[in-house]
């Protein structure tokens, strides 16, 4: 008995330009795509400049200039935003409450207990109460 041949398809490869060819095309692609951005750039710099020109002409003609000059002096302080208040004296208030409730508590626990020491004094058991309990 023998064992059955496993027989796989051929698979054929499309023909490849060559390195040089690619390198051209590639070259000739990013020489096109430059020189449109490049005219791009310059035609929306063109319009932009028009348009400025033609803008300043208009305001020279209704002799705006030193109404919008006032008015923006007027609008832009207007604009900023007010300064934030420092949260620096608000710490350090709460630092100096919680020192001195500290400092409270720590005299009120030492007035509580037998003459500052931080042991209580043993408390003595007499034998009545002992035999008492029993």
């Amino acid at each position: 008995m023998s064992a059955p041949s496993i027989h796989l398809p051929t698979v054929s490869l499309p023909d490849l330009p060559e390195v040089a060819e690619l390198t051209d095309r590639a070259s000739d692609a990013w020489s096109v795509g430059f020189d449109r951005a490049h005219d791009l750039a310059a035609a929306a710099i063109d319009r932009a400049s028009d348009l400025a020109s033609a803008a300043a002409d208009r305001i020279e003609d209704l002799e705006l200039t030193d109404k919008a000059l006032g008015l923006a002096g007027a609008v832009i302080p207007a604009l900023r935003p007010a300064p934030k208040r420092s949260k620096k004296p608000f710490v350090l208030l709460a630092l100096v409450l919680v020192v001195v409730a500290g400092g409270f508590w720590f005299k009120r626990r030492r007035a509580a207990g037998n003459g500052g020491s931080a042991y209580p004094a043993p408390v003595p058991h007499s034998e009545q109460a002992v035999s008492a309990a029993s």
